[in-house]
């Protein structure tokens, strides 16, 4: 994710067999300084469905995502 390599990020985790709240929140918070906002918003969505928890770090990637899409609503609910 930090070499702006995004698609092979989500290919190698989507491989994963164990994903941690450390490998979500690395997904999200790439995705949200990539640029790619929606993908970000969207594994967030999974890790909740998936039953993990939030930390600081996964919140301050999703501001940035609600920020970059002008959605004030998400914004605030975060």
């Amino acid at each position: 994710m930090k070499c702006g390599k995004t698609e092979e990020a989500e290919a190698l985790f989507r491989k994963m067999t164990r994903k941690d709240l450390v490998c979500w929140t690395t997904m999200v918070t790439g995705f949200a300084q990539a640029g790619k906002s929606l993908k970000a918003v969207e594994f967030y969505r999974g890790m909740q469905r998936e039953g993990f928890g939030r930390d600081g770090v996964v919140m301050l990637g999703l501001l940035q995502a609600s920020a970059d899409l002008g959605d004030q609503k998400m914004g605030c609910s975060i």
